[in-house]
């Protein structure tokens, strides 16, 4: 499979990005994969109507077939495909990149850069910087992009929205945010360097490309980064859970049977869970993890 989501998988064979050139999918190939993905959504899905219409779904694979003309790599065909998402308009379905994380990693050891600052958008769907690439402090924090290499970045933003997932225009747009790099790389490809103009200056700045992990794998990678448990002396607690998908599942429930042991003990009587930066993962975790509580 090129690319993949929660409920449907399309396209033929996996890109594991080990090898030297991307391997190209046949545009027969690719859509086929498209119709069995919109054969699928409209076979399995239990309440179509409330994102779209079957009308609707239909008009857009077709559109979206058109582009499918040429051979292409998995990032482009995720580029073509991922234009359902926002119709879709869910946060469980929706085609996606499989192993995302982990190709990405292995680009950044191969040296491949990617956008070179962590951002976030602003009301106007400009990327604003919060730190360098993997999450360093930089002068150029606070600042509004205007432009990237030539391109209106209000415009990259859209383009890229319009590729996201999710039940909401917010959650699309901080999910973006939070993956500005690989959005990015998949649409536009990885320049070495970037020529950025920032709001309320004429002047341009080149910048190199990112050669570190960016921020969010360095999250997802760290267990206390995605799991803390505060007890405090009023009687209430927070609990942190940012990941429903840690490997080492044992290491996770040691941490929540932990956690509300040290809550009975404290005899708290309020208690906040954090599931806000939580990107999903298996039922088990929520489910046995917090079995413990009662």
């Amino acid at each position: 499979m090129v690319l993949a989501a929660i409920v449907v998988s399309v396209c033929i064979l996996p890109n594991t990005g080990l090898a030297a050139a991307p391997q190209s999918f046949e545009p027969a190939a690719l859509q086929a994969d498209l119709r069995f993905a919109i054969d699928t959504i409209e076979r399995q899905h239990p309440q179509l109507e409330r994102s779209t219409t079957r009308e609707r779904l239909e008009a857009a694979a077709a559109s979206i077939r058109g582009q499918l003309s040429r051979a292409m790599t998995q990032g482009e065909a995720w580029a073509a495909m991922a234009q359902l998402n926002p119709l879709l308009a869910d946060g469980h379905l929706f085609i996606g990149l499989p192993n995302w994380r982990e190709q990405s990693a292995a680009e950044v050891r191969r040296g491949t850069g990617f956008f070179p600052f962590e951002v976030e958008l602003d009301e106007q769907g400009y990327p604003v910087i919060t730190a360098k690439l993997g999450g360093e402090m930089t002068p150029f924090a606070g600042r509004r992009i205007v432009r990237i290499s030539g391109r209106d970045a209000q415009d990259v933003t859209y383009a890229l929205l319009a590729r996201m997932h999710g039940d909401t225009p917010a959650f699309r747009a901080a999910l973006l945010a939070q993956r500005w790099w690989l959005g990015f790389a998949k649409l536009y490809g990885t320049p070495a360097v970037y020529d950025l103009q920032f709001a309320g200056s004429p002047m341009s700045h080149r910048v190199s490309a990112g050669h570190v992990l960016p921020a969010i794998l360095q999250q997802e990678a760290n267990f206390d980064r995605l799991y803390s448990c505060r007890i405090n002396a009023d009687h209430t607690a927070a609990l942190k859970v940012a990941s429903f998908a840690w490997s080492d599942k044992a290491q996770y429930f040691k941490f929540t049977h932990d956690c509300f042991a040290q809550m009975k003990a404290a005899s708290t009587q309020r208690l906040v869970i954090d599931v806000s930066a939580n990107g999903g993962g298996d039922d088990d975790m929520w489910k046995e993890g917090y079995a413990s509580a009662s």
